[in-house]
Order: C-alpha cells, then structure tokens, then sequence
C-alpha cells in the first residue's frame, strides 16, 4: 500500500533511535521481557476465574486501579461491567506498555464516516474515512502515523476530556462532555478503490486514483438517556494485566462535513464509539463487529439498533446489542470467517448459544451475514514488532432476538469488521 514505504522508514527510524538503542542497553543489564512487556509470557489470553461480570453493576467506580501499587495486586483493580464510564480508568502500565484508542463512527442512509485516533507509544495512528455508499468500495481516507505518537494527546477518561492529533491546521479532535461525544477534524482525505465482495465484482482489490478532498467536520452523538457499557478485565489472569473499554452504539447523531464543495450533513445518523486503554498483551489476537442501523420489528415498526461483538480479548463480556437505547448481553457469540485469498465472501456472525433452550434468560440472540464491500490492511513486520490488521467495510443482514421473544430484522447495515493479530 502507498503509505507503507514511508510508515517503515519512519518506523525504523524511531526504533534505532529511541527502542533498539535502549533494548541493546537492557539486554545487556538483563530483564528484557520484564522491561518491556510486563509479566506472563506472551501468547493466548487465560481468561480471568474471578466473578464479577455475570451482572451490569449500575453505578460504575470512580477508579479503575483502586489501590495502584509496584507488583499491580489482585486487589487493586475494580473489575467488572457498568453501565456508563469509569472517570478515572487509571489502568497501570510501564514503557510501551500502554495502548490507547478512541473511535467513533456515524452511518446514515447515504454515508459512514468514521475517525479515530490510536496511541501505540512507539507509534500513533489516526485517520478519517467517508464512504458514499452508493459506490461503497471507494474510501476516500487521511491517515497519518506518528513516530511515538508524537503531536496525540490522548483524554484523561471516556466521560471527560479531549483526545488530539494536531499537525498544524490538520487535527482530529474528540471531546466528551455531559453524555455528548463530539470528533471535530480538518484533513485532507485520498480517494482509493478497495472493492471486494459482490458490490464490484470486476473492480481492482485496492488502487489510488490520486484524488485529494479536503474535509473539514463535526460529528456528535448524544447518549441522553440510553445505555452505555464499560467493561474492566483482567487480560491474563492471575499476571493482572488490566484492559478498560467503554463502548455505545446505536446512539443518535448529528453533525456536518465540508466534503471539498459538498455538504453532507449526518443529522438523523446513528453512531458507534469506543474509548479503550490496556496494558495489551504481548501478543494480541482480537475479532470485532460493530453497527448501528434502523431494524424492523416482526410488526413493521423500526427502532434504533446498535450491535458491538468481539472474540478473544474480553471473553464474551462486552458483547452487547442496543434497541432503542437499551443494551442487552449477547454471551458468547462465534465469529465464523472465510479463508485470507477468499475476501469476497460473507462473514458468519451468531450466537453460540442457537436455541432458547441454551440462552440465558438475560441475553439476547444474534445470527448474522456480512457481506465486505471494501477493505483496508495493515501488514508489519519489523524488528520485534508485527502487525496483522484488516478493516472491512459492508452490509450486515440478519435477526436479533431480544430475551423477552421481540425480534428484528436487519437488512443491509453499514458497518465494519476487523481480524488483527498484533505482536506489540
């Protein structure tokens, strides 16, 4: 990809300087792996055996790490599900340890725009994208990477602050404040062809036409009186490696984007947010599903529905499924996908739980098809570092079944899907 060359030299240039140089020094003194990457060898996650998330507590903690101290103690950490944030996710972590991020998405009818800002410590990220759904493999993208995440700032919580990447007039900033997640930004986006999947079959996987917008945005999303769920686990238990993430969906938004001479306007849209701090392992593995749609009820009527689902990092704890604002568990859920050369077919989402007779009385029950319509790949391999990531974009269809028996009906949902494995 266009943007790889340059994101190694600059990758390479940073690690010489600032990683390799002190690694060498530390080798030489003994405790690497300690050094960097915290305790517990890397590989697969062990789930925690501590209780505390079969329940939503309501009211969530004023702290994550309760008692911070050196050896990070099994006592120190509230874990846990609450419905809203945690105001000081204070999760512990030492050198390049740490990994941030705070996204946010909108769809309407006609577009899905999404933005995000990403702080790795030896390497930021942030990016905008608009897809026009009438041709919905042409993503019209800025992306930057920072070495060391230089010129991010990240918010001190996911209720309160600002989170930054700022290059002169160029900035993506997000803010939130009184239950409103507003992301401001001014880029210059590049306009690429990523077809796959059905919606272009004869297209090319990925090419750059060279077209340059400029963009200019404000998108928010008001959470009022819905459901947001936060979610504090422990990613290596007994090592207490501690992972924080407060996610929403199907939130209702508004807003307006400059889009060279057009106007959009995201007014009556629906959105998607993720604010995430973790002292991620050493190696992370992680399946992602995230959508907000209109779905239709088995009598006609639409409501607001919201669907975030991942598989490995967090067991199934933050599996969640927004109707109108209520959040409701899904429990397990499989994440069935096609083969690497195999692009252009459907993703398998469902419920592991497939008849009522093995759901829980509490949760509700999801099957769905995702159809890629664009993708985006990352694929790094330098030094100690190794990054696998795929982003697709396209349509969701299939049924939610609530626990009290309502169902509904979704049909050809803008959302996105991600398979990462990253060595960090």
């Amino acid at each position: 990809f266009p943007f790889q060359a340059k994101y190694l030299l600059m990758m390479l240039e940073s690690l010489v300087l600032y990683f390799v140089v002190p690694v060498v020094v530390i080798v030489m003194l003994g405790g690497v792996t300690s050094f960097l990457f915290g305790p517990g060898a890397p590989g697969d996650i062990v789930t925690s055996a501590s209780s505390g998330f079969e329940r939503i507590v309501s009211s969530p903690p004023d702290a994550a790490c309760v008692s911070p101290s050196e050896d990070n103690n099994m006592q120190s950490y509230a874990w846990g599900r609450y419905r809203g944030g945690i105001p000081n996710p204070n999760v512990q972590a030492g050198a390049f340890r740490l990994k941030q991020w705070h996204y946010m998405s909108v769809t309407t009818p006609t577009h899905m725009v999404a933005a995000a800002i990403i702080n790795l410590q030896y390497v930021g990220n942030a990016w905008v994208y608009i897809i026009d759904l009438k041709d919905p493999g042409t993503i019209h993208e800025f992306r930057t990477m920072p070495p060391l995440g230089s010129g991010i700032t990240m918010a001190e919580s996911s209720v309160n602050g600002t989170s930054q990447w700022r290059s002169g007039d160029n900035h993506i900033t997000f803010s939130e404040s009184a239950g409103t997640w507003k992301v401001e930004f001014n880029v210059v986006t590049k306009k690429e062809h990523k077809h796959v999947g059905a919606a272009s079959p004869s297209a090319p996987s990925s090419t750059d036409d060279h077209t340059t917008t400029h963009v200019v945005g404000t998108m928010q999303a008001t959470v009022g009186q819905d459901e947001t769920f936060s979610v504090l686990y422990p990613l290596d238990y007994p090592s207490q490696r501690a992972a924080y993430t407060h996610k929403g969906a199907g939130l209702r938004a508004t807003g307006d984007i400059t889009f060279g001479t057009e106007k959009v306007s995201v007014d009556g849209g629906l959105s998607c947010i993720d604010w995430t701090r973790s002292q991620a392992l050493r190696e992370t593995k992680w399946k992602w599903c995230s959508f907000s749609c209109q779905g239709e009820s088995e009598k006609g009527s639409q409501a607001r529905i919201g669907i975030n689902i991942s598989a490995h990092v967090y067991a199934d704890t933050e599996n969640m499924a927004w109707v109108e604002g209520v959040g409701y568990p899904l429990g397990d859920v499989t994440f069935a996908l096609p083969g690497p050369e195999d692009k252009e077919a459907k993703w398998k989402i469902f419920s592991t739980a497939t008849t009522t007779t093995t759901k829980t009385q509490d949760q509700a029950h999801i099957t769905l098809d995702f159809q890629p319509t664009s993708a985006k790949e990352e694929h790094v391999n330098v030094l100690v570092i190794k990054d696998d990531f795929i982003q697709a974009s396209g349509l969701y269809s299939g049924k939610l079944e609530l626990p009290d028996g309502r169902v509904y009906t979704i049909h050809n949902a803008a959302g996105v899907g991600e398979e990462h494995t990253a060595l960090w």
